[in-house]
């Protein structure tokens, strides 16, 4: 038995090692547009406050790609009409050596893939409150799909921009 699980985990190891990352795919248009904010009030238990309250900033950006056919992208809900909240954005900020990764660590519990029809202008929201983002004078984030990445076209980060 000790054998079979031996041979199982190893098996199971080079076959995950052995898979390359999805190719980078150029989007027809991945624009930073504008922010909106989402506030969140604190949960209050019998007077105890069990969750304080929370704002979250999400960039919003029109995406568009072209591929011969359609692709599936990670999230937790469907789309709403032409508006989808991609999960598993990776995040790059530039830096005076180049563009350089903030790593980010997910959760996937309930993460499903949602198609989106090439051809098709679509509204990404994608958070902007991660650490590391807000000294960045520019970043990009992706879309992330099983068959490729698709990353904006850089932007600032919206503390640096005159926003009404």
């Amino acid at each position: 038995m000790k054998f079979f699980f031996a041979v199982l985990f190893t098996t199971a190891s080079l076959a995950f090692g052995a898979e390359k990352a999805p190719p980078e795919i150029k989007p027809d248009i991945f624009r930073f547009v504008r922010i909106e904010k989402e506030t969140f009030p604190p949960v209050v238990r019998k007077g105890r406050t069990v969750s304080p309250g929370n704002t979250i900033t999400y960039g919003v950006f029109t995406f568009r790609y072209s591929y011969p056919k359609a692709l599936e992208f990670w999230g937790f809900a469907p789309p709403k009409g032409k508006k989808f909240e991609p999960r598993f954005t990776q995040y790059r900020i530039y830096k005076k050596s180049g563009w350089e990764p903030i790593p980010v660590g997910y959760c996937g519990t309930g993460m499903a893939n949602y198609t989106l029809q090439p051809g098709v202008d679509y509204e990404l929201l994608i958070t902007l409150s991660m650490p590391g983002l807000s000294d960045a004078s520019q970043l990009r984030v992706s879309a992330d799909s099983p068959d490729g990445t698709f990353w904006s076209e850089p932007f600032p980060y919206p503390k640096k921009l005159k926003l009404r």
